[in-house]
């Protein structure tokens, strides 16, 4: 998949869901959402047994297909909502609409409204908390159809709502989603992003109020009084972590904005807040050189690339040199490790 994807080139794409894709390994059905663990290995001296743990070095073998398959729906979803805001083509709608039918709307294909068996451990584990973060591409999909709620079919916007409202509920409901709510890195941040950017879809403005409290007194505790990131530098890949939980952090302060309260600038108890950690985190992506931390153990070269923390810090905070930057900055290349860390691929959605 080549970034950004041209609206023609999106149009002439084959419509593809999970039921698309099957594993042997997956204990649901074929509509169900299935993934595994990304740092997770056979065992050498035990084969057959469960796999064992390599933080940070991705195991090519693992299915992550599913995975793919919402990320590509979620580039043609957004990259179609971003054309139409620009022209009003009436075309793109039609290939909105068909590709909204199939992921949330067609019994026969759609997929379900949880996520059970995401993050499995062959041998281990049919599922796990941080699987959670699986979906964060969903994130962008709920605010395109947002956009276009006023020019989409009524039928077509409702199903996707309730789909959506559905999700929400499954996150803030079962085991899974508020073991992965309560944990103390990116994984809490991108729980919060997705849940918000459903909430706001379907006008559940009790939960916003909630995430937005949340935001203040628990995430911003992850943000050190320097601005930096502890718990994502004291992983195996410091650099991309860092620039990654800033995306779900400044993506999280935009839905949560108001008129009325900035979430860029709203400080925790130390002083913290997101724009502290985007000056913290800013010359190290404009001078790569002057990051002191060993590099990350894989696909440290494609990194920094083109931030939509700078697009969306650069307008919440009116600061013209981080929008600047962020245009100098290439496109993430077309590698899924790269582009799995990239929530946010139209800045203007969030806005």
């Amino acid at each position: 998949m080549i970034f950004p994807l041209a609206p023609e080139r999106i149009m002439r794409m084959p419509v593809k869901t999970v039921v698309h894709a099957l594993s042997s390994w997956n204990p649901g059905s074929a509509n169900e959402f299935y993934s595994e663990a990304d740092y997770w290995w056979q065992n050498p001296q035990d084969p057959q047994g469960a796999y064992i743990c390599r933080d940070g070095m991705s195991n090519p073998e693992c299915f992550n297909r599913h995975r793919k398959l919402v990320l590509r729906m979620s580039c043609q979803i957004a990259g179609l909502t971003s054309a139409y805001l620009e022209d009003n083509n009436p075309q793109y709608l039609q290939t909105v609409n068909h590709i909204l039918q199939a992921w949330f709307i067609d019994s026969n294909t759609a997929m379900r409204p949880h996520l059970n068996y995401a993050q499995a451990i062959r041998n281990k584990c049919s599922g796990r908390c941080f699987g959670v973060i699986d979906t964060i591409h969903l994130a962008e999909t709920a605010l395109s159809i947002k956009k276009l709620a006023n020019v989409l079919p009524e039928y077509t916007v409702q199903q996707c709502k309730k789909w959506f409202a559905d999700f929400l509920e499954w996150l803030c409901t079962s085991e899974l989603g508020n073991t992965e709510r309560c944990t103390t890195n990116n994984h809490s941040v991108c729980w919060y992003m997705q849940a918000a950017a459903y909430a706001s879809l379907t006008g559940n403005e009790k939960l916003l109020a909630e995430f937005r409290n949340d935001f203040k007194n628990i995430l911003l505790q992850q943000i050190a009084p320097d601005g930096s990131c502890p718990l994502e530098l004291e992983r195996t890949k410091p650099y991309g972590y860092s620039l990654f939980v800033l995306e779900a952090f400044t993506g999280l302060a935009a839905i949560l904005s108001t008129s009325q309260e900035n979430f860029f600038t709203v400080k925790g108890d130390c002083g913290q807040n997101v724009a502290k950690a985007m000056e913290y985190i800013v010359p190290f992506i404009a001078d790569k050189s002057l990051w002191q931390l060993p590099p990350d153990v894989l696909y440290d070269e494609y990194w920094p690339c083109r931030m939509s923390s700078l697009c969306l810090s650069g307008h919440f905070l009116q600061k013209s040199e981080y929008r600047k930057l962020y245009e100098q900055l290439p496109f993430p290349a077309a590698v899924f490790e790269v582009l799995r860390n990239f929530p946010i691929r139209h800045p203007r959605l969030w806005m």
